[in-house]
Formats: structure tokens, C-alpha cells, sequence
């Protein structure tokens, strides 16, 4: 919460340094406006904060602190999901791969790696596609195309991910050849082995892959480090990759002999 989101709802006298007083900006929540401190320097990042926020986050972030220097290690593996790809390395992936394959019509969708949102907001600028997808923030956006054919899977809903696992997204994902499959992955290992955190997740790519003439994986940097558990699949067998900077050495080895194309995404789109 900062001005721009929520603005002062009238001034205050604060005391000054010199033992003078100066009417500020202030909110009768949140607290006075101040300059946003010097480490807020991201892209969108507010110029100016609230006073009782700012002491708020503070706060916090030193309980968190406390809470993990006194913790004891339990012996156990724990995946803590906090490294989806950035904003940018998103948008440079989506700008390498729309208008690519402008004759194909049907396109399948399993992309929970990055959001599937901003999939479907770059495929809108297309005409007469038919998309099949087992998530329901994709098949909304799809619908605002009135020249998209949108067919879903039924079942139950994961609540978070607003996607359909199990019978109803086998049975949709089975049943057609796709001219393009895209899809993500939460992580990869050393081997080029395709990483998720759940069998679902897994068999959801895996049909996607198995049905399609041509599979795009898209992914950035930060999955090759990144810890999951579920094995399916390898990066080889995607017919295009797309990240945001060139892969490990060994993965780059498993590109070149396997035939599949890497395609590099930075700021500036595709390189």
C-alpha cells in the first residue's frame, strides 16, 4: 500500500530536526508520506511510501529473521515455491514465440510456469485458433477472441491454480492432435530431466508433448536450479526452448545433440 494506490487523506504536523514544525502529507492509517527508501528501485516501484507500512514491513521482515536463524534443521527436504519466472524474462519469451507459426490453427496449453495469463493474452492477437486447455484463466481470456474455438476440460478445480487435473484433463488432452503444444516445468536437472512437484502436473505436460506435431517449452534461468521431484520428460524432446539467457553447459550439450532449437529471450526479444 503506498500514495499512489491509496492517497493522504489530509495533512498533519510533524516535528522537524531543528525543533521545528512542517505540515506533511498524511493518511490517518497508513501514516505520513516519505520518500520510498533507495533500495526500491524496480521497475513500477512506488517514488514515495507510507511511514506505518514501511515500519510494518520492517517489522516483519526482522521477525522472519529471528525465525530463521533460531530454527532447527528437521532433517527433511522442503520446497519452498517462491521463484517464478520474472515479469521480463516472461514478456521477452512471449515476444520470441508469437506470430512464429501463424498457419497453425489448434494450440494446446499447459502453463503453469510461467503464468498462464500472459500466454493467453499474446496468443489474443491471433485469428480462428482453437484452444484446448485444462485451466480456466486461459479459457476465459481465450474466450474474449470471439474467432477463438475454446474447448476445457470438466472435473474438479484445483482452488489456487484454477486448473482441472485428473479423468477430465486426460481424456481432453488424449482425444486431439495439436498443431503446437506449449507448456512450462518447475524445474530441470543437470541431466535435462523435466522436474514438477506433482504426478498431475507431470502427466499433464507429458500428454501435451505425446499429442503434439511441434512442443514449445518456456521456461527461464532460475528452473535450472531449481529444486522439484517429480521426474518426467526431457528438455531434449521439446522442438523449440525458450529462455531468457543461454542454459548451463550441460544442458546446452543435450540441446545440440537432440536437434532441438534454443531460442534466446532478453529484453530486447528474441536474440
Amino acid at each position: 500500500i503506498n500514495p499512489g494506490m491509496i492517497p493522504p487523506d489530509g495533512e498533519k504536523e510533524v516535528k522537524l530536526e531543528d525543533g521545528t514544525t512542517q505540515k506533511k502529507p498524511h493518511h490517518s492509517k497508513y501514516g505520513f508520506v516519505e520518500p520510498a527508501p533507495s533500495y526500491m528501485t524496480w521497475p513500477g516501484a512506488p517514488k514515495q511510501v507510507y511511514s506505518k507500512v514501511m515500519k510494518a514491513n520492517g517489522e516483519v521482515f526482522s521477525e522472519h529473521t529471528a525465525n530463521v536463524k533460531a530454527a532447527k534443521d528437521s532433517g527433511l527436504d522442503i520446497v519452498v515455491d517462491m521463484t517464478n519466472m520474472s515479469a521480463g524474462a516472461r514478456k521477452g519469451a512471449l515476444r520470441a514465440i508469437e506470430g512464429r507459426e501463424d498457419e497453425y490453427k489448434k494450440i494446446a496449453v499447459d502453463f503453469k510456469y510461467p503464468s498462464p495469463e500472459i500466454v493467453a493474452a499474446a496468443l489474443l492477437k491471433h485469428e480462428n485458433l482453437r484452444i484446448f486447455t485444462h485451466n480456466l484463466n486461459i479459457a476465459m481470456l481465450a474466450c474474449s477472441n470471439p474467432s477463438f474455438e475454446v474447448h476445457i476440460a470438466g472435473g474438479r478445480v484445483r482452488n489456487n491454480d484454477c486448473d482441472v487435473l485428473g479423468k477430465g484433463m486426460e481424456t481432453l488432452l488424449s482425444s486431439y492432435i495439436f498443431d503446437i503444444g506449449i507448456y512450462g516445468v518447475a524445474g530441470v536437472d543437470e541431466d535435462g530431466t523435466l522436474l514438477d512437484f506433482t504426478d498431475e502436473e507431470v502427466q499433464a505436460r507429458q500428454l501435451i508433448h505425446k499429442n503434439s506435431r511441434q512442443t514449445f517449452l518456456v521456461l527461464d534461468h532460475t528452473k535450472f536450479t531449481r529444486a522439484a521431484h517429480v521426474r518426467g520428460g526431457q528438455i531434449g524432446e521439446a522442438s523449440k526452448v525458450f529462455c531468457d539467457q543461454k542454459p548451463p553447459t550441460k544442458i546446452m550439450e543435450i540441446l545440440n545433440k537432440s536437434g532441438s532449437e534454443l531460442i534466446l529471450c532478453g529484453r530486447n526479444g528474441s536474440q
